[in-house]
């Protein structure tokens, strides 16, 4: 028997004899105390990624998703979410309390191996079809505990206009960002309103098991399970599960440095004749998931934007989609159709 600080009674980690057990473990889970302790350790987590000691980020995560408490809170959360009663390809749901006792116990065993997706099919707006991945439900809880690894990661170094599931933000921020700007502007401002092709079903496995802090083994596991559509198997070689309740960190740290880039480039860089380094054009940069709008006085600066955030997204497997372009594409004047909102 081994003894956890966080909960109410011991949590007897050999072997359980009786559901009746199971029951009474978790319903004796002192819930509070259990998401402050997963807290404090996230706190520790965005601490070190602030100071940039990577070991120690890795390290820390590993506690953190080794932890009892993190197990716990993971298996309670995804129980509690709309999806709770929308079962994986194995058909599992977590229904009693002695089942999720059971299986916090065993989350993040050695030799854990995802399941497919169960893919089916969302219409757009478009005419076009979105595609949803339904995850087992260990695999929803595994990933729900790696987030809490990875999202104090996220949050310390993500762009500081990306408002996308992010935390404490919201499209009313991102919309309050853009009418604070146009309302510093004396004159016209133009505007490279984009999206992303496809974002979460291209971004490169190599570039995210390259870059992203987090255990490769797990997150190989993520990215290589594959879904199950009409009773067949299909691999994916880039991509992230859309409806994966880690995927959108995913994306959004794929995407986090455009912004930085931009400002590093044409924050106070464009060629206006005549004009001193503090009278240039600025530049606002504006990210709502895998939507973003770049905003400056300058036409030149937003229309050489195009092909620096295509050059940025490009070894991320990712380009910029025209058909959403507004306007007409004309590659022999203008590399984009930046559109003027008077003032």
């Amino acid at each position: 028997m081994v003894e956890r600080k966080y909960f109410q009674k011991p949590m007897i980690v050999d072997k359980i004899s009786s559901k009746k057990d199971l029951e009474e473990l978790w319903n004796s889970i002192d819930w509070p105390a259990v998401r402050e302790c997963v807290f404090r350790q996230q706190c520790r987590i965005a601490r070190a990624a602030e100071e940039g000691r990577l070991s120690d980020v890795l390290r820390l995560q590993e506690e953190l998703t080794g932890s009892d408490e993190a197990k716990a809170l993971a298996v309670k959360e995804v129980t509690q979410r709309k999806s709770r009663d929308m079962p994986g390809v194995d058909g599992v749901l977590w229904k009693t309390s002695a089942e999720k006792m059971y299986v916090a116990f065993h989350l993040n065993e050695e030799g854990y191996t995802a399941l497919p997706l169960r893919r089916f099919y969302l219409p757009k707006e478009s005419g076009t079809m979105r595609p949803i991945g339904i995850a087992a439900m260990n695999d929803r809880a595994m990933q729900m505990l790696y987030s809490y690894a990875l999202q104090p990661v996220a949050e310390t170094l993500g762009d500081p206009h990306s408002f996308g599931y992010r935390l404490f933000r919201s499209a009313k921020d991102a919309c309050t960002a853009i009418r604070n700007f146009l309302g510093r502007q004396a004159g016209d401002v133009w505007v490279l309103d984009a999206d992303i092709t496809g974002c979460f079903d291209n971004i490169s496995h190599n570039w995210l098991l390259k870059h992203i802090p987090l255990r490769r083994e797990y997150l190989r596991q993520v990215l290589k399970s594959g879904y199950i559509y009409c009773g067949r198997y299909f691999r994916i070689s880039r991509g992230v599960p859309q409806g994966g309740i880690i995927s959108p960190i995913l994306a959004n740290m794929t995407l986090d440095g455009l912004e930085p880039a931009l400002m590093e480039t044409f924050g106070r860089s464009c060629s206006t004749f005549g004009l001193t380094e503090t009278q240039k054009p600025r530049l606002l940069f504006v990210r709502y998931a895998d939507d973003f709008i770049v905003l400056s006085s300058s036409r030149s600066v937003v229309e050489d934007a195009w092909d620096e955030t295509n050059a940025f997204l490009k070894p991320r497997g990712l380009c910029l989609s025209e058909e959403k372009t507004p306007g007409r594409f004309d590659p022999g004047r203008v590399r984009f159709p930046a559109l003027a909102v008077p003032k």
